[in-house]
């Protein structure tokens, strides 16, 4: 009897088991039939998302780890880079700041000479397109003499020299002969040159005289108005060989292209020597004035012309390297 209920014990304890079991699988079963689809998509693309969020984070960071250090090294190279060509810049420079003030204290010394001898000192430097360089007493009133002879015949041949005009033409400019200026003067006038001397300032009744008073900047400013007939005017060509080298006209001397037209007089009441005209050095283009109160003294004006023309050609060189002309 007590085996039979001991048999039947646990019998009873696997049914119950069974059921429990049952019961739990009933519910785990009416769970998941209680999720439906659409919930399952949802929950199966965050899955996604978080997924791919996660592989493009760390990939983000590996990149943005190595585009800091590229960047770094860039930026690095531009430094030492920089360092190193300003530091050229500097030796250069340096270099080249010795021989400019060589160059200026030696035009100062010039003008000392000169003015010691008791005469008076002017001239007038600007670049090709008109930009003042430096200049001395460029507002000082000088006597012109035949120099004033170079801006008349740029300004009156624009459009070429006639065959009948070229013997005169040379003999007034290389040989600055007056007989043959008053002849050129008496044919075409002077209305362009007497018109571009008023609007500089000069007074309507001496802008009409054949020789005239100037200051080193107003003879500087005609030839920078007018030198343009010898690069491109018909007869530039011609002309640039009468301007190459006229008599006692030490700036045409300077360069093979530098071209200019002197004068000098020396009499009781008039006394001075002058030069004016374009210095071509390649790339340091530029007109050049310089005038001195010393009756016919070529010599002495070459002197200036020539100091002059070295300080400006150093200070071109020093300008340049320091980055100033582009």
């Amino acid at each position: 009897m007590a085996a039979q209920r001991h048999s039947k014990d646990r019998q009873d304890a696997r049914h119950a088991r069974s059921a429990r079991g049952a019961a739990h699988a009933g519910a785990a079963s009416s769970w998941w039939s209680s999720l439906t689809w659409p919930y399952f998509a949802i929950a199966l693309l965050v899955a996604i998302a978080l997924v791919v969020l996660a592989f493009f984070g760390i990939s983000s960071c590996g990149r943005a780890m190595t585009l800091g250090a590229w960047q770094r090294e860039v930026a690095h190279a531009a430094e030492l880079t920089t360092s190193a060509i300003e530091a050229g810049y500097k030796d250069q420079m340096a270099s080249l700041e010795v021989p400019r003030k060589e160059a200026e204290n030696a035009l100062d010394s010039v003008v000392a000479d000169i003015e010691g001898q008791g005469y008076d000192v002017g001239y007038y430097v600007a670049t090709a397109d008109g930009r003042e360089l430096f200049s001395k007493n460029a507002d000082e009133v000088f006597y012109a003499a035949s120099s004033i002879k170079g801006p008349f015949v740029l300004t009156t041949f624009t459009e070429g020299v006639p065959a009948e005009s070229r013997y005169d033409v040379e003999e007034a400019i290389r040989w600055s002969d007056n007989e043959a200026y008053w002849r050129l003067r008496n044919i075409y006038g002077s209305s362009v040159l007497s018109s571009q001397l008023e609007d500089m300032g000069v007074s309507e009744l001496t802008a009409h005289n054949s020789f005239v008073h100037l200051t080193p900047a107003q003879l500087a400013n005609l030839w920078l108005k007018n030198y343009w007939v010898l690069d491109s005017s018909p007869d530039a060509e011609w002309l640039q060989s009468i301007f190459a080298n006229p008599v006692n006209a030490p700036i045409a001397a300077l360069s093979e292209k530098s071209y200019s037209k002197g004068g000098w007089i020396e009499t009781e009441d008039l006394n001075c020597t002058v030069d004016a005209g374009i210095v071509d050095h390649g790339e340091n283009r530029y007109v050049m004035s310089a005038m001195i109160s010393a009756g016919e003294d070529e010599p002495l004006l070459e002197r200036l012309v020539k100091a002059i023309d070295a300080y400006k050609q150093a200070d071109y060189a020093y300008l340049k390297a320091s980055g100033e002309l582009g």
